[in-house]
């Protein structure tokens, strides 16, 4: 019987170092819990912020000029600028006849009375 009791006790030992362990472990997983805690709460913000990043890119992109639309713009720049070119070439050249019509007008002019038509 004795050996009996001693075996309890020293199982009894043996639980009291389990025990111990136990409670460490528990503690270890307290301050596990903790940290993965924190880490969702970190999560939750990184979450958070990607849906706002991506909502403001969709709004970027909605009001952003693709490159078609730049093609279309540039096109329309193009026309009108050709046009301004045509219309200034057009002056020049109307300026030059008009220029030449006032000369020969003057040269009327001073011909007429020697002619006699005045």
């Amino acid at each position: 019987m004795d050996e009996v009791m001693e075996k309890l006790t020293e199982h009894d030992a043996q639980f009291v170092v389990l025990n111990k362990k136990l409670i460490e472990h528990d503690a270890q997983f307290e301050a596990m819990n903790k940290r993965l805690d924190d880490h969702d709460c970190q999560l939750d913000i990184i979450a958070r912020t990607v849906v706002d990043h991506t909502e403001r890119l969709d709004r970027i992109e909605q009001n952003m000029m693709t490159k078609s639309d730049f093609s279309k713009v540039m096109k329309t720049f193009d026309e009108i600028a050709g046009y301004y070119r045509k219309k200034d070439e057009e002056i020049t050249f109307m300026a030059r006849d008009v220029k030449r019509h006032n000369d020969n007008f003057d040269k009327l002019k001073k011909v007429l009375p020697a002619v006699g038509l005045v």
